[in-house]
């Protein structure tokens, strides 16, 4: 049986989660929903949370709405394919 002590099982719980903080912002979703290897990843793509980050990035760095339409289109076509 294997047991780590209390304080190092306490140290490595709060890295875990400053890192899983770290996963869960905008630009981190995004990246991952345009990564091809995570296209399989159904639960990531049908996340609710990751499409709304997805949608705030390209809203921050696209300001024409024509090219963020096409943004769109270009990833379900993306997915999709």
């Amino acid at each position: 049986m294997f047991e780590l002590p209390s304080n190092l099982a306490n140290v490595i719980e709060d890295q875990f989660y400053q890192r899983w903080k770290m996963l869960t912002t905008d630009l981190h979703y995004a990246r991952a929903l345009l990564n091809p290897y995570l296209l399989g990843e159904i639960c990531l793509h049908d996340d609710a949370n990751a499409k709304k980050m997805l949608n705030r990035v390209l809203r921050k760095t696209i300001h024409n709405p024509t090219a963020y339409a096409l943004a769109l289109r270009d990833f379900t076509d993306f997915v999709e394919s």
